[in-house]
């Protein structure tokens, strides 16, 4: 039978006989649970297999990309770096010889985010039953939120893993007996520190969890010659853990990706994101409230419409732990969840696997209560009845798992490589000169494309997002040997000084109002060639004919065999490339080519066809 907490019997102090003296027990006061082991070692198994049965061989979107980069070439990340990310991508690269690097660094994710998910199970059996905080863990991980982090080559997974251990040594600190002595409280806070230390060096949103620690020192403030010799110690495990920031001083400042002027002292400013923004919670977007509204509405349905319901009862019934680790615990869960995501600004035009990331960590933390929840209905029950409790739990957890697998499945999603290979063999042309990126995703594809995949690897590429720094304006002038450095306002005049040269091939159109030189834009596969103003304009048999080639040999369309949904971005490509597609076929109408047109739009009708079966992921 689960049972929400365990403690060991002690004779309360209100009734202790006269002349005898109260000691809290020298023994451990939280019993740990029979075949606890047990189920640790089953969560990271079945986690582990679910996640690396759908991890990536292809590239996949947000800023997968440009992790997978830096992995291969050296260079630094976009603020704060995530330098133990990167760290960890290289040393990965180093077997990029027998498999995809994607696949490499995705697969690394998913062993993280199992032994998360493990460790998760051992840091919570202090305080509840193994066996519930097991099924709470699955239910958790393998909701998309999670599990499309577990198989993505992105930091997140690894923060997860950090997190585990950050409760892990919380717990033990705050279940640990006061008389202890100081032996048994150097590994926790060894480990809370070194944690948090890594987390600086991974991904800020780990000082979330900050409300755990303070928890630590208030419960153990009356030993002031302890609290003083273990902060020195987590201290000094801080700093030893945030050393890989230092390798952003020492990383290839001439590497394809390195954000920022480190020719000016930049470390701190990059790793505080003091110029970044999306995340510096300020009112630039203007988009409060919004992330939390959508993580609030997929939980139910991702937490097999029991969620909701596990987590009030585990709120209420967690308080029998004691005062200092509920509030400790119940702080850090709103902090990650609705407050951060509340305050989070990204803006709602954003593509939704960019915010959806963020839902990890608020999952993640929702596991204790969860857990509290389970163990209580099942204590309720009578033990019969709780067996088949626990039996129709994991039914529902199956039916959970393979529905969920089916949203978070990447090893299916080919449409961002394929995009991508297209975009760069028409760069390999002899014709072409500049390709043209108005998005981070496109940016960073581009720069995979050409050097982790080698394709068109000297075609130079003008990222307009990153045209608002003087840096990035000063290395766009080096690359295309320019004479000045353009001004920040000035990508429009830059880009028709380069179109009287050269066609302009535009992989992500800017947003409307768009400048007038695009009036001379003709479509080609997923691009715009801007033709230069003089030259000859092709044809409308012309233009489909050169399409429909692009089409034969690099098609975007997903083959039939594939089941799964479309990522968000998957959808945006398809959508982009249909779009250019029904640009040739008007133009055939327009020129009287009524037949050829006819012919265009049975062709184009693929495009619907495959996002109508497949659908799209929703958050």
């Amino acid at each position: 039978m689960f049972v929400p907490y365990r403690r060991n019997a002690v004779i309360p102090p209100q009734i202790v006989m006269p002349n005898v003296e109260y000691r809290e027990p020298t023994r451990r006061t939280f019993e740990r649970t029979p075949n606890e082991n047990r189920w640790v070692l089953a969560c990271f198994t079945v986690l582990l297999l679910a996640y690396v049965s759908t991890i990536p061989h292809t590239l996949t979107d947000a800023d997968a990309g440009e992790f997978l980069v830096i992995a291969k070439t050296g260079g630094i990340a976009h603020p704060p770096g995530y330098p133990l990310f990167t760290l960890v991508g290289q040393a990965l690269a180093l077997g990029d010889r027998w498999l995809p690097l994607v696949t490499l660094v995705a697969g690394f994710s998913s062993l993280c985010a199992a032994a998360a998910g493990a460790l998760l199970v051992r840091a919570l059996a202090p305080l509840i039953d193994a066996r519930a905080t097991a099924l709470a863990v699955l239910l958790a991980f393998l909701t998309p939120e999670v599990w499309r982090q577990a198989n993505a080559a992105e930091p997140f997974a690894l923060n997860l893993l950090l997190a585990s251990v950050v409760l892990m040594a919380s717990i033990r600190l705050l279940t640990t007996p006061l008389d202890t002595s100081i032996r048994s409280l150097v590994p926790p806070t060894a480990f809370l520190g070194f944690a948090f230390g890594l987390g600086f060096a991974n991904h800020h949103t780990l000082a979330l969890l900050a409300p755990l620690p303070v928890a630590c020192l208030i419960r153990w403030r009356n030993h002031r010659a302890v609290v003083a010799r273990a902060m020195g110690l987590a201290v000094l495990a801080f700093f030893l853990g945030a050393t890989p920031l230092f390798t952003l001083l020492l990383a290839n400042k001439s590497a394809p990706l390195v954000y920022g002027d480190w020719d000016t002292g930049r470390l701190l400013r990059h790793v505080l994101r003091l110029d970044y923004g999306t995340l510096q919670l300020s009112a630039v977007h203007s988009a409060y409230g919004e992330n939390l509204w959508h993580f609030a509405r997929g939980f139910p349905k991702h937490t097999a419409f029991i969620g909701p319901i596990l987590l009030v009862i585990g709120v209420a019934r967690a308080r029998t732990w004691g005062m200092l680790p509920w509030v400790a615990l119940l702080a850090s869960t709103a902090f990650s969840g609705p407050v951060f995501l509340a305050l989070m600004n990204i803006p709602s035009n954003e593509e939704p696997v960019i915010v959806a990331r963020f839902f990890a960590l608020p999952m993640v933390m929702c596991i204790p209560w969860l857990a509290v929840g389970i163990s209580s209905i099942s204590a309720a029950l009578p033990r019969k009845f709780s067996r088949i409790f626990v039996l129709s739990a994991g039914v529902l957890l199956l039916g959970h798992a393979i529905v969920s697998r089916d949203v978070s499945n990447r090893a299916d999603e080919h449409v961002y490589e394929m995009h991508v290979r297209q975009v760069l063999a028409i760069a390999a042309r002899p014709t072409v000169q500049v390709l043209v990126s108005a998005s981070d995703l496109e940016d960073y594809g581009l720069a995979y494309g050409q050097h982790v995949l080698g394709l068109a690897p000297h075609a130079p590429v003008v990222m307009l997002g990153l045209f608002h720094g003087p840096w990035y304006r000063a290395r766009l002038a080096t690359q295309l040997g320019l004479s000045t450095k353009p001004s920040e306002t000035g990508f429009v005049s830059l880009l028709e000084s380069l179109n009287t040269r050269v066609p302009l091939f535009i992989v992500d159109a800017p947003e409307f109002p768009r400048p007038a030189l695009f009036a001379r834009a003709r479509p080609l596969g997923g691009l715009l060639v801007v033709i230069p103003e003089g030259a000859t304009m092709p044809t409308s048999l012309e233009l489909y004919t050169s399409n429909s080639d692009v089409l034969n040999e690099l098609s975007v369309i997903p083959s039939p065999d594939r089941r799964t949904p479309l990522s968000g971005w998957e959808q945006r490509l398809l959508q982009q490339h249909r779009d250019r597609w029904r640009e040739v076929c008007g133009s055939l109408r327009e020129a009287r080519h009524l037949a050829e047109a006819a012919a265009c739009v049975t062709r184009g009708q693929a495009f619907d066809e495959a996002m109508q079966r497949l659908g799209t992921t929703q958050w």
